[in-house]
């Protein structure tokens, strides 16, 4: 049994894993719902030590039996396939595997790249004083929060009129985050404005920290239903960080082409 490490609260999936050269090899590994492609090539690795050979490389797998569906790595949803699947793996050797091997680095260059500017848009935006608003489900700022900034509609029960829906203003009302570890990358941000000359330390407004958030409507997975993702900072005008390389970015194609980057299998 090969597995990494997970939580116990987190979903799981045991599976077999086939891998036949001269002779055919069985696994049988376990993999948790947020596993990334990576974590499964090094399970992998683990699993058939052959596999870590730098002229090696997994293309994929074939789910059920050797002439199966066959699917990228990346392409699978393993928490739902039944337990005990078997998946054949396909691999390759020599240039095809040096080739999908610079074809994943730059994949995955790429990847942490967007991710990091993602972040970074995203501290900025909030570092300028956005917010999103729990009542309303716009955009504000937290500088501009006034007492009629908001019009939104309250729903409610009352035993003279029943179901009743009235349009309201009033303050914005900070929304939380979707996910909670969405607060990681703000959190430490206490200083709102377009400049430290104008800044407003937040919490004397008594709104603009994560703490300050109202927690809404929760989903099946515990996700904040009507919380901000970044997504909502993405989308906002103003001046940004440079974007990430392009695919054909001449420094992208040097640096996948570089020696000094390592990945199992």
């Amino acid at each position: 049994m090969f597995s990494g490490k997970y939580e116990d609260e987190k979903q799981k999936r045991t599976v077999l894993f086939f891998y036949t050269d001269f002779r055919q090899e069985v696994a049988e590994v376990d993999i948790v719902e947020d596993f990334t492609e990576d974590d499964i090539r090094k399970l992998l690795a683990v699993a058939f030590p052959a596999l870590k050979a730098d002229h090696m490389w997994v293309k994929g797998v074939y789910e059920g039996s050797p002439t199966g569906v066959f699917k990228a790595l990346d392409r699978v949803r393993w928490m739902q396939a039944q337990p005990m699947t078997e998946f054949h793996l396909d691999v390759v050797s020599g240039e095809e595997a040096a080739v999908m091997r610079k074809e994943r680095k730059k994949r995955k260059i790429m990847e942490e790249e967007a991710e990091a500017y993602r972040i970074q848009v995203l501290r900025q935006r909030w570092a300028e004083g956005h917010r999103k608003c729990a009542r309303c489900k716009q955009m504000f700022y937290v500088q501009s929060n006034s007492d009629k900034a908001c019009t939104f509609v309250e729903k409610g029960f009352s035993a003279e009129e029943g179901h009743y829906r009235r349009t309201r203003i009033g303050k914005h009302v900070q929304a939380g985050p979707r996910l909670p570890e969405y607060n990681d990358h703000v959190r430490d941000i206490t200083l709102v404005g377009s400049s430290y000359q104008r800044s407003v330390k937040l919490g004397t407004v008594g709104i603009g920290l994560v703490e300050h958030a109202k927690s809404g409507v929760k989903g099946a997975g515990g996700e904040d239903v009507d919380g901000w993702t970044i997504e909502d900072f993405l989308s906002l005008p103003g001046s940004k960080p440079a974007p990430p390389r392009e695919e054909n970015d001449p420094s992208l194609q040097k640096q996948v082409e570089s020696d000094g980057w390592c990945s199992v299998m």
